[in-house]
């Protein structure tokens, strides 16, 4: 099977919260973002996701997942997320922020953390 035909990267929120390691809360900034890792039981590939909302603001909660390499797969620690995410080129993100169930973001650039 290709990587391309595994529903796991199709734009949508997936099984990572429910199904995947917690690694912890990036405290960066004081952001209190949570981490997971995830491996997917259709294609073995490792995703990272990270899920944050600002309480006081409206439609500010986000979720970004990246597929890792195994070499980045790891010993990865929650304040390493944004970076790894960051250098990325496909990020599925999603949320009251986005408006959107999933969008698939490709290229790198910087995602909105804060």
């Amino acid at each position: 099977m290709s990587i391309y035909e595994c529903e796991c990267m199709e734009p949508r929120l997936w099984d990572c919260e429910d199904k995947g390691t917690y690694l912890g809360l990036d405290m960066t900034d004081s952001r209190y973002g949570d981490v997971w890792l995830y491996q997917c039981p259709n294609c073995a590939k490792h995703w990272l996701f990270y899920r944050i909302e600002y309480p006081s603001f409206s439609k500010s909660g986000r979720w970004f997942r990246t597929v890792l390499s195994e070499n980045n797969s790891d010993n990865i620690k929650p304040e390493d997320a944004e970076s790894l995410m960051n250098a990325s080129s496909y990020r599925i993100v999603g949320g009251s922020y986005y408006e959107s169930p999933g969008i698939i973001l490709t290229g790198t650039s910087k995602l909105p953390f804060d």
